[in-house]
């Protein structure tokens, strides 16, 4: 590093991505953190999902469509700097690639440069006016884990300090993404494990009860067929069948609520909701659960589901944020949920009442009677440090709808 402003720098995004295990949540903050670290017009993270291609899963400064193609291995600026394991530079005029520039590494070929033409994201930057893109592999013991853009919309040539960040940055965030990929794996495999344990269940004690059930069905109709079927024989016949019903309806019970306990379904639904509001809205966004989760009624269960799901929409359609946390508390008498940005805040902070006559589903207003009629509290906030906060509680025992 030239400077110590450099290194405090590095030192500070570095730790800005300290406790991620999500990799989707530490890769769009990765892409935040490298923007602001080198100080030029564009970056962007690909991840190597697979073994032979690299995907671009977050980018600032431009947009990337959601349907970018995959970068195959050997094609792109990408896996070109991978395979230099070195910071290549490429040109980029109106239509694509250019020229390449050498590294303080490498003496670039310039026939290296036909193997980069087709890179999706070098034409997704020349579009938006990029004139220079440099990249930087991430790798671990080996493996590739993905590559790191920066852009510029300069046509003058990168500083120094900036592959030289890249690089940094990059032995930086590559255990970080070992740990999320491990982590993302072994909850894969604890899931795929434990539903071939509630397979296996289910099929030697409701599969049994069902045939079980079967077989005096067909005993029934066997004996209705040749005419031996009475009134007692019946009656012995249906309280069988409504016996073994039972208790293969109670085994599939429990079956669920393996899979789901039932304090845990509205986390589970809060976590999936703020998952797919980051990856629409390119938003780092974050899930915290706070106390013991117990088990709520169906209409508190909705009725915080509405209330994350129009706060994360006011936040996509009006906060200019560049973070998201989504609490959800649970306390003795109550539950509350609060969606918190650090956009541009609220200049007068409204008072959230409902609208006579209009319908629940209009916005606040009727966010507002929801939440009213469930027997909780809606409110809006300006946060401490900027930004804004949508906050509602609902109590835990039974209310009136």
């Amino acid at each position: 590093m030239k400077s110590i402003d450099d290194v405090r720098e590095l030192v500070a995004a570095a730790r800005g991505l300290a406790g991620l295990v999500d990799l989707d949540a530490l890769v769009l903050r990765a892409c935040r953190q490298l923007h602001g670290l080198v100080g030029e017009d564009v970056a962007a993270v690909a991840v190597c999902e697979h073994p032979d291609q690299l995907t671009v899963a977050s980018a600032t400064g431009m947009t990337v469509p959601a349907t970018i193609p995959h970068t195959r291995r050997g094609e792109g600026l990408g896996w070109l700097a991978v395979e230099l394991d070195d910071t290549p530079v490429v040109r980029l005029g109106p239509d694509g690639p250019e020229a390449m520039e050498d590294t303080p590494a490498t003496r670039i070929d310039q026939a290296l440069l036909d193997g980069v033409r087709d890179d999706p994201l070098l034409r997704v930057a020349a579009r938006s006016g990029v004139r220079r893109v440099v990249a930087c592999p991430v790798g671990f013991g080996g493996a590739t884990l993905g590559c790191l853009f920066v852009g510029r919309r300069a046509d003058q040539p990168f500083d120094a300090r900036v592959p030289e960040l890249l690089w940094e940055f990059a032995a930086s965030l590559a255990p970080l993404m070992v740990t999320a990929v491990t982590a993302a794996r072994a909850g894969e495999i604890a899931v795929a494990q434990e539903r071939a344990r509630i397979a296996q269940h289910l099929h030697d004690t409701a599969g049994q009860m069902l045939f079980a059930i079967s077989l005096t069905a067909q005993d029934l109709r066997e004996r209705a067929d040749a005419g031996e079927l009475d009134t007692t024989g019946l009656t012995g016949a249906a309280r069988q069948i409504e016996h073994e019903a039972a208790k293969a309806s109670a085994v599939l019970r429990q079956a669920m609520h393996t899979l789901i306990p039932p304090g845990e379904a509205l986390p589970v639904t809060v976590r999936r909701d703020v998952a797919a509001f980051s990856r629409r809205s390119g938003i780092p966004a974050e899930t915290i659960v706070l106390g013991t989760p117990v088990e709520t009624s169906d209409l508190v269960d909705d009725t915080i589901v509405a209330v994350v799901r129009e706060g994360l929409h006011n936040v996509e359609r009006h906060a200019r944020a560049s973070t998201v946390s989504v609490t959800l508390t649970y306390r003795p008498l109550d539950v509350a949920v609060l969606v918190q940005d650090d956009g541009c805040g609220l200049t007068v902070v409204p008072t959230v009442i409902p609208l006579p006559g209009k319908a629940r589903s209009l916005g606040l207003p009727g966010l507002h009677q929801r939440v009213r009629a469930a027997g909780g509290e809606l409110s809006l906030r300006s946060g401490e440090d900027g930004g804004a906060g949508l906050l509602a509680s609902l109590p835990l025992g039974s209310v009136a709808a």
